[in-house]
């Protein structure tokens, strides 16, 4: 199952992908959705076009 999201006019970063598969993601893009903490949650899922994250609850 895959969801449609609006991308709408919007900037990326380019990042490589480590030895064990993890990218990081910039700090102020996890701060502008509202993730401060390191043990602060986050809900990825598939979409028909990558991959989106959200804070978790």
């Amino acid at each position: 199952m895959y969801m449609e999201i609006n991308l709408g006019n919007t900037k990326g970063v380019i990042r490589k992908v480590d030895s064990q598969s993890r990218v990081i993601i910039p700090k102020n893009f996890l701060e502008r959705i509202g993730i401060k903490k390191s043990d602060d949650k986050v809900e990825i899922f598939l979409t028909k076009n990558g991959i989106f994250i959200r804070k978790g609850e």
